[in-house]
């Protein structure tokens, strides 16, 4: 004769599809749980895009960029832009003066 726990194993293993079902259950334990973070996630995404797009400061700052690259593609085919791909954002601490500062301390200063 089994222990409880053991019964139960066994029984267990005459359901069938146990293991799917299993999964089943406990995605729908789960489901709840894991809408509520990514509601909250999104929600704070929203957020700091809603924020972005208020900011008349941000609007600026993207504007002396444009400008800065215009200036230094003078002369190029990339001169006189319309705009820049906001991962060009990423490369602002490649640009660097004699200072050793870059083009970010430049902008913020």
């Amino acid at each position: 004769q089994f222990a409880i726990p053991e019964q139960y194993m066994l029984e267990l293993m005459n359901v069938p599809d146990a293991r799917f079902r299993v999964g089943c259950l406990r995605f729908l334990a789960e489901y709840l749980e894991r809408v509520q973070a990514a509601q909250h996630g999104l929600q704070l995404f929203e957020r700091a895009c809603a924020s972005l797009q208020a900011s008349q400061a941000w609007r600026q700052l993207l504007g002396v960029v444009l400008a800065v690259g215009n200036v230094l593609n003078a002369g190029s085919n990339r001169d006189r832009a319309d705009g820049f791909d906001l991962a060009c954002l990423k490369t602002l601490e490649t640009i660097k003066g004699s200072d050793g500062k870059d083009l970010r301390h430049f902008l913020m200063g």
